[in-house]
C-alpha cells in the first residue's frame, strides 16, 4: 500500500475514544489545543521544520484510524507526512483585535475538528503579534496523544529546533513506536484482567454520584457556580509532604484518600468510587517513557472507609490497591464497568460521575529553550465534575470543574476536601477515621463484615495475578514457623537494611516505605511461591505476625515453574531445583549469602493434586522436561549450572541428561546431601521388616490387654520408612521384576537401568560426613554410578535438613559460591573422581 508504514490495532481505550468520537461528532472533549505566548526572537523556518522532524521521528504522530470494513478498528501509520502549518503576521493589528481574533480563531479551530481518517491528526498556527511576540497554537487530537507524552515531544523539538539553527544535519533514528504497546497489550490476558475488575468492584452496590448532592446543597437563590478553586499551600502544604514522607506514600495517594472521605460526607457513604486518569504505561515495557501514543486511561478508585481504621492504614490500603492494579489499567472504562454488578433498580451504565486528575510539574514541564508560556489550561472530560490537582511544587492548586449542563455548586465539596487535609496534616498517624469532623457512619455498612469482606476480596485481587484458573493444588510440605522467621529476617534485612532486627519490630517503624513493603512482599512470594495479599501480610507488620499469619493461610501456589530469587539479567545464573512437594525456603535463606554478582532462580512446578506425594520414578522425564522448558526462557543456552537437592536431585540428573542429549552443557551440578535416585541401604529393608514385627507384636499386646496400638512410628532403635526417601514399593513392578536380589542392593534401582548411561557432566556433592543408618555407604553417595567425575565437598553437622536452616545454611552458601568461583576462574581445580 502506498505510504504505508505499519498497521496494527487500537488499544482498548482508543476503541472507547473512537466509539465517543462516532456518537458525540460535536463534542469537543477528545480535542486537544495547546496555546501559548512566545517571547524570543524566533526562526519561524527552522521552527516548522523541527516540528515536521518531530513528527517524522514518531510514529503516532503519524497515524490514521481506519473501523469501516474491518473486525477491529486499525491504526495506519504513514510513511511521511506534511502537517498543517500556518504562519501569519499579525503585527498590524492592535492589541484588542488581536485578543478577539484570537479567540475567534481557536473557537474556529475547535469547530473544525479534525477527519480520522487521514494523517496528521494534528495541525499548527503560528501568528507573529510583535517583533519579539508569537502565538503558537498546537492542534492535536487524544486519539495520537496525551500529556504525559508532552515532556517527550517538546525535548525533541528543542534539540531539533536548536541543531537547526546552528546549522547541524538532524538525522535521529526513529523513537520507539506505539506499537510496542499494542503488541504488550495483546500478550496480556484479558480474562484475567476482567477477573481482577471484578474482584476489586464485588460488593459494590450502588453507583458513587456527587452532582445530586451538591445542587441539593446549593442555596436557594444563590447562583450556582460551573467550577470551585482551592490553593494548598504553606504550613499545610509542608505538614502534608512530611505526613507523606514518614508514613512512605505518595502526595497523590494522600489526595486521593481524601477526596474519599470529602465523598463520604457528600454521599453519606462508606463504600465510594471516582475515576482517576492514570498514565496508563506500563512499566515493564521497555523505553516506554520514550514512546509518544495515548496511553492515558480513566479507571475506577474504589475506598471503602472503615469507621474504627486508622488514617494510616487507610491510605496505605490505598496504595496497595494502586500497586495491584497497575498489570490491568489497560482495559477501557466500559470493560470495566461490565465487571461491577450492581444491587437491584442501580443503573449500570456509570459506576461514578466525577473523574480525579492529578497533574504534576512533569507534564507540563518542557524541556526546551524556547520560552513557551501558556495562554490557559483546560482540562476537558467527557464526566460531569472534573476534580484536577496540580503539585506545582510549592502547593497544590486543586480546581472542580462541572460540565456546562449541570447545576450545582461545587465549592462546598471543595470546602470539605480542604477541612480534611487540615485534619490529615495536623494528625500524628494514630487518627482514625470515624474520628474526623463530619464522618458520616453508612447504617447500611456493617464494619466487621465489611472489614472480613475487605481483606477477602484484596486476597481475591492478589491471587488474580496468577495465570492459572481454578484452585490450585496445595499438596505441599508446610512452612515450619521458625525457618519462616529466618527467611524473613533475611529479607527484611536485604530491603531495610538493618543488621539486627527484632521478631517484634514494626516494619514501618523501622522506616520502611510504601516502595520497600512491595520489595519485601515480591522477596515473601518468591520465596514461599505462594500468592500472598500485600495487604493480608502486613496486617501485622512485625516479624512475628507475618510468620504466623503465612503458615497459618492457606494462600494459593504460585503456578510459576521458574521464580527468581536474585535476578539482574547477568550469564550464567544458578538454577535451584526442587521437587513440587517441598517448600523452597531454604534456598531463598542460602540466597542471602551467595555471592552478590549470582542471579538465582528457584525451579519448582506446583503439585498435580491436593495430596502431599512424591514422584513417582516414571514421572521423572516428563517432569524434566517441563523443567527445562521453563529453564531455558531464562537462558537460552548453556553452559548451565544447577544446584538440587533431595527429590530434585532425581530431576535434575534427568535436566543433565536432556541437555546433554541436545548438545548444550551443564558446568556446574552441584547436589547437597541426597543419595542417587532412591539409593537405599539393605539395612533399610531389615529394618523395615523389624519394624512390621514390632507393629504386630504391639498389636497383639492391646487386644490381650484391650488396648489397641499403632504401628511404631520410630522411637527406640527401630527407624521409621524414611520421608525423604522412596522405598522399594515405589518402583514399578517391571522393574522389580529384572533385580537378581533387591535385598542386597546397595544403590537402588534405576541406575540398573541399562538405558541409563553415565552423564559427561561433573557433580559436586556437598556431603554431610555422618549419615543415616539405613543409607548407602558410599562417599560419593551413590553418584559415582551416574558420572564419572565426582568432587565431594564435606560439610560440618549431621543433620539433613539444618543443612539449609540458619547458621548452616552461611556455610553452605560459602560452599557453593567457592566452587562456582573456581569453576569461573577456570584454575584448574581438580575434580576426583571418588571412590566406593
Amino acid at each position: 500500500m502506498k505510504n504505508v508504514q505499519d498497521i496494527y490495532p487500537v488499544s482498548p481505550m482508543q476503541e472507547a475514544m473512537l466509539l465517543h468520537s462516532q456518537a458525540h461528532t460535536r463534542d469537543d472533549t477528545l480535542f486537544n489545543q495547546f496555546c501559548y505566548y512566545l517571547d524570543a526572537d524566533l526562526d519561524q523556518t527552522a521552527f516548522q521544520r523541527a516540528w515536521e522532524q518531530v513528527v517524522a521521528r514518531h510514529a503516532a504522530l503519524r497515524t490514521a484510524f481506519v473501523w469501516a470494513g474491518v473486525k477491529t478498528p486499525q491504526q495506519v501509520v504513514r510513511q511521511t507526512v506534511k502537517p498543517e502549518f500556518v504562519i501569519e503576521d499579525w503585527r498590524a493589528r492592535d492589541p484588542d483585535q488581536q485578543r478577539q481574533d484570537l479567540v475567534d480563531l481557536q473557537s474556529r479551530d475547535r469547530a473544525s475538528g479534525f477527519d480520522l481518517k487521514r494523517a496528521p491528526l494534528m495541525r499548527f498556527h503560528l501568528l507573529r503579534l510583535a517583533d519579539h511576540r508569537w502565538f503558537f497554537m498546537w492542534s492535536n487530537h487524544h486519539l495520537i496523544l496525551d500529556r504525559w507524552c508532552l515532556g517527550t515531544v517538546y525535548s525533541d523539538l528543542n534539540r531539533f529546533y536548536k541543531g537547526l539553527c546552528a546549522g547541524d544535519k538532524m538525522n535521529d533514528a526513529p523513537a520507539p513506536s506505539f506499537r510496542n504497546y499494542i503488541d504488550w497489550i495483546r500478550q496480556q490476558d484479558r480474562t484475567l484482567a476482567h477477573r481482577f475488575w471484578r474482584n476489586t468492584l464485588a460488593g459494590f452496590k450502588i453507583p458513587s454520584f456527587l452532582l445530586p448532592c451538591l445542587e441539593q446543597r446549593s442555596p436557594p437563590g444563590q447562583s450556582q457556580q460551573k467550577f470551585g478553586l482551592l490553593t494548598v499551600d504553606g504550613e499545610i502544604f509542608d505538614a502534608l509532604k512530611k505526613y507523606a514522607g514518614l508514613h512512605g506514600l505518595t502526595m497523590g495517594v494522600l489526595i486521593q484518600g481524601a477526596w474519599g472521605l470529602a465523598l463520604n460526607q457528600h454521599t453519606g457513604r462508606q463504600d465510594v468510587i471516582f475515576g482517576a486518569a492514570v498514565s496508563g504505561r506500563p512499566p515493564d515495557l521497555p523505553q516506554v517513557d520514550s514512546i509518544v501514543g495515548s496511553f492515558i486511561n480513566n479507571i475506577p478508585v474504589r475506598l471503602r472507609m472503615l469507621s474504627q481504621s486508622t488514617m494510616v492504614t487507610y491510605f496505605r490500603e490505598l496504595q496497595a490497591a494502586q500497586f495491584h492494579r497497575h498489570a490491568f489499567e489497560y482495559l477501557s472504562p466500559a470493560d470495566i464497568r461490565l465487571c461491577a454488578q450492581f444491587s437491584d433498580g442501580a443503573s449500570a451504565n456509570s459506576l461514578y460521575d466525577c473523574l480525579f486528575v492529578w497533574l504534576t510539574g512533569g507534564h507540563d514541564m518542557h524541556t526546551t529553550d524556547l520560552p513557551l508560556q501558556p495562554v490557559s489550561v483546560r482540562y476537558a472530560t467527557s464526566y460531569p465534575l472534573t476534580l484536577s490537582v496540580e503539585d506545582n511544587g510549592s502547593g497544590l492548586d486543586v480546581r472542580l470543574d462541572a460540565a456546562v449542563a449541570t447545576d450545582a455548586n461545587v465549592q462546598p465539596a471543595l470546602d470539605s476536601l480542604h477541612s480534611i487535609l487540615q485534619a490529615v496534616a495536623a494528625s500524628d498517624g494514630r487518627l482514625v477515621l470515624g474520628e474526623l469532623p463530619g464522618f458520616v457512619n453508612d447504617v447500611e455498612f456493617d464494619g466487621g463484615n465489611v472489614r472480613q469482606e475487605t481483606e477477602q476480596s484484596m486476597g481475591n485481587v492478589a491471587a488474580a495475578t496468577t495465570t492459572v484458573d481454578g484452585p490450585m493444588p496445595s499438596g505441599r510440605e508446610g512452612l515450619h514457623i521458625d525457618m519462616m522467621r529466618d527467611m524473613l529476617c533475611s529479607a527484611w534485612h536485604e530491603v531495610l537494611e538493618y543488621e539486627k532486627i527484632a521478631d517484634d519490630s514494626d516494619f514501618f517503624g523501622l522506616g520502611g516505605t510504601s516502595i520497600q513493603a512491595a520489595l519485601l512482599h515480591t522477596k515473601i512470594e518468591s520465596a514461599t511461591r505462594k500468592s500472598i495479599p500485600l495487604l493480608a501480610l502486613f496486617g501485622d507488620p512485625t516479624i512475628t505476625g507475618m510468620a504466623r499469619m503465612i503458615t497459618a493461610e492457606d494462600w494459593p501456589l504460585q503456578p510459576h515453574v521458574v521464580t527468581a530469587l536474585r535476578a539482574s539479567g547477568k550469564p550464567a545464573p544458578l538454577f535451584c531445583v526442587a521437587s513440587p512437594e517441598v517448600n523452597t525456603l531454604g534456598y531463598s535463606l542460602m540466597t542471602r549469602y551467595l555471592d552478590r554478582a549470582l542471579d538465582v532462580y528457584v525451579v519448582q512446578a506446583p503439585p498435580v493434586t491436593d495430596t502431599l506425594s512424591q514422584l513417582h520414578p516414571s514421572e521423572l522425564a516428563t517432569t524434566a522436561s517441563h523443567y527445562l522448558e521453563a529453564i531455558r526462557t531464562v537462558q537460552p543456552a548453556g553452559p548451565y549450572r544447577i544446584l538440587t537437592m533431595c527429590a530434585g536431585s532425581h530431576i535434575s540428573v534427568e535436566i543433565a541428561r536432556q541437555l546433554e542429549a541436545d548438545g548444550l552443557a551443564v558446568d556446574f551440578f552441584g547436589v547437597i546431601n541426597t543419595w542417587s535416585l532412591y539409593s537405599i541401604s539393605r539395612w533399610f529393608y531389615v529394618n523395615r521388616f523389624i519394624n512390621i514385627a514390632r507393629y504386630y507384636r504391639q498389636r497383639l499386646a492391646g487386644i490381650l490387654t484391650k488396648e489397641d496400638t499403632k504401628p511404631d512410628t520410630g522411637h527406640g532403635h527401630v527407624a521409621p520408612v524414611p520421608a525423604a526417601s522412596h522405598s522399594a514399593q515405589m518402583v514399578p513392578a517391571e522393574e522389580q521384576a529384572g533385580l537378581d536380589n533387591p535385598w542386597i542392593s546397595e544403590v537402588g534401582f534405576a541406575h540398573k537401568d541399562p538405558k541409563n548411561k553415565k552423564m559427561t557432566t561433573p557433580v559436586t556433592v556437598f556431603r554431610l560426613k555422618n549419615q543415616q543408618y539405613w543409607r548407602v555407604r558410599d562417599q560419593s553417595l551413590g553418584w559415582s554410578r551416574l558420572s564419572a567425575n565426582v568432587n565431594i565437598v564435606p560439610m560440618a553437622g549431621h543433620d539433613h535438613d539444618a543443612m539449609m536452616r540458619e547458621p548452616r545454611v552461611q556455610d553452605l552458601a560459602n560452599a557453593v559460591s567457592n566452587s562456582l568461583r573456581a569453576l569461573a576462574q577456570n584454575t584448574g581445580t581438580e575434580i576426583c573422581t571418588a571412590r566406593k
